[in-house]
């Protein structure tokens, strides 16, 4: 990876997402969260992906600024 890349983990709980982390400050990030089943049809928002159309509701997760776990994580996941 490179040295001066922006580095974010996502942290997933039963295919959830928990958790947003990153290693430097200045990051947004927003999930898509394509079950819409219960979802008010003011929720979803519809929005071209490639050749395909996507419909769900956006999502902001938990968002905090950890470059220690973030780069431990990179790292160990490079040694496999």
């Amino acid at each position: 990876m490179k040295k001066n890349a922006i580095r974010i983990a996502v942290i997933l709980d039963g295919g959830l997402v928990s958790d947003v982390v990153t290693d430097r400050p200045g990051i947004e990030a927003v999930v898509l969260d394509l079950d819409t089943e219960g979802a008010d049809d003011d929720e979803i928002v519809s929005l071209k992906f490639g050749d395909i159309q996507l419909e769900g509701i956006p999502c902001e997760p938990a968002l905090s600024r950890k470059p220690k776990f973030v780069e431990s994580l990179i790292n160990t996941h490079k040694e496999k």
